[in-house]
């Protein structure tokens, strides 16, 4: 498993940690203990020196794909705040969660952690107690943190910070509290655009017929509408995302900020969220940060969500901890040519259907293990009840599907499957039976399994119940307890 994980000598990390800050706030080093020096502790000053850590700002959006930014190709969809954010920020073309579902996934994010190395492998795991989250980081450089939101981490993740309210318009109040000398972080993680979808709220709705079906989708009247009511949802939190940077701006807290956006997984849609193909992994992924970031540039090397902590952290001056194994992306914001992962890493486990499936990607190939094979796909209740997901279920048992999406969708997983991403971006062909591609079928396994026994991955044997029937999205057990 090769990564770059930041090991660079101290007297290099004080160097850049100085550039990330500002050498002329801080004087230009960085004390043993991580923190500002010099100047700043010279005059005692503690003002001084929060004054020049960077605030921070996460915007999380509940199952946006890679593709729901304007900016970023979709041109069907309503996005100009994003738009913005992207002009004046980098963003990440090949950027993914580490599990295509909600809590695993946020789990990753606030503590740098591989989920069932932690113990939130499953829907619904809460992030146990005494685990250390960012915000805990944080507060040890004088940070305030508030999250504001969906949470979906448990109730210790919520103590971990000093403000949470469920409520999303409580932002405000946040950053109206804050004093001018303290930095913080704030999360706004929208309840938006997960199902059940709503029409509307927005100036303008979108037209189901200017929405992109991707070809794993039946291109019909049911698919478009609620494609176009999805992308709704984009541009309600577009709408909100707006009003952060207004606000951020009218404060005088623009200048000195970082700005991440990004999602969970991938759209509630059949092929897509629950699964391990990019439709379910792959997320927009967008950083503004003046002096850092490149203002409207494109990065194409391989990002995790379980990477921002990292990141986060270093833009604080702290030291990454062992226990995170996410790498930070600060250089790949300087200059967008540099790399930090030959490797990204995702997992699959109980969401309302029990699974056990692994994947590792790189910038080229994609190779999945199915660990329970010849089942079918088990897709969440909130999109298998949907007439979208019923209609092509019909439509499969009159054959009428396209071979792709039968297999997609309603097809028997086989227990291995290798992709070439840049020749089959919808990861339709499966090359693990061509001798063409044995070398790199090969390295992959080996890649998969060094992760499975460094991050201690759990046993495929520990299986849970269905919670719904696969197709009809019928309850059929009552949650156990890990589920609730």
């Amino acid at each position: 498993m090769k990564r770059d994980e930041g090991n660079i000598d101290r007297r290099d990390f004080m160097r850049r940690v100085v550039t990330l800050l500002g050498a002329s706030a801080l004087g230009g080093i960085v004390g043993e203990d991580g923190f500002a020096a010099d100047e700043a502790q010279k005059s005692g000053s503690a003002k001084e020196k929060n004054k020049a850590l960077p605030n921070i700002v996460w915007l999380i959006s509940d199952d946006a794909s890679l593709d729901t930014v304007h900016c970023m190709g979709n041109a069907g969809i309503q996005t100009p705040n994003l738009d913005r954010l992207c002009s004046e920020g980098t963003y990440f073309t090949s950027a993914f969660v580490t599990a295509p579902s909600c809590s695993p996934c946020r789990s990753t994010m606030f503590t740098g952690q591989v989920a069932h190395t932690i113990g939130t492998h499953e829907l619904h795991s809460p992030i146990p107690q005494g685990v250390k989250m960012l915000p805990n980081y944080l507060r040890e450089k004088g940070y305030r943190s508030g999250l504001f939101g969906k949470n979906h981490m448990g109730k210790y993740a919520e103590s971990c910070f000093d403000v949470y309210d469920a409520k999303i318009p409580k932002w405000e109040e946040f950053l109206d509290g804050m004093p001018a000398d303290m930095p913080f972080f704030m999360t706004i993680a929208f309840y938006d655009p997960h199902r059940p979808f709503r029409k509307g709220g927005i100036e303008h709705p979108h037209d189901p017929a200017k929405v992109m079906v991707p070809p794993y989708l039946v291109d019909n009247s049911e698919t478009r509408e609620e494609l176009a009511q999805y992308y709704d949802g984009i541009t309600r939190n577009d709408v909100v995302i707006g009003k952060v940077l207004k606000k951020l701006d009218e404060k005088g807290f623009s200048e000195n900020i970082i700005i991440v956006y990004v999602g969970d997984n991938g759209m509630p849609f059949a092929g897509a969220k629950t699964t391990l193909y990019d439709s379910g992994i792959g997320t927009p992924f967008i950083v503004k940060w003046n002096g850092v970031a490149k203002a409207g540039a494109k990065g194409d090397g391989l990002v995790s969500v379980i990477d921002l902590s990292p990141t986060m952290l270093e833009a604080a001056g702290i030291i990454k901890p062992k226990e995170m194994v996410g790498a930070s992306f600060f250089k790949m914001l300087k200059n967008t040519n540099e790399r930090i992962n030959k490797y990204i890493f995702a997992e699959r486990n109980w969401h309302c259907i029990d699974d056990h499936i692994r994947a590792v990607r790189t910038e080229q190939y994609k190779y999945i293990r199915n660990y329970y094979p010849n089942e079918r796909v088990g897709y969440p209740v909130d999109l298998t009840r949907e007439q979208s997901f019923q209609t092509m279920r019909k439509m499969n048992y009159e054959n009428k599907l396209t071979k792709e999406q039968m297999q997609r969708v309603f097809g028997k997983r086989l227990p291995e499957e290798l992709y070439d991403i840049k020749d089959d971006p919808w990861e339709f062909k499966n090359l693990t039976d061509d001798p063409k591609y044995a070398d790199v079928l090969k390295e992959l396994r080996a890649v998969l399994d060094k992760w499975i026994a460094e991050t201690k991955d759990v046993p495929p044997t520990q299986r849970l119940k269905d919670t719904q029937d696969p197709e009809t999205g019928e309850t059929i057990n009552e949650y156990g307890p890990r589920d609730k």
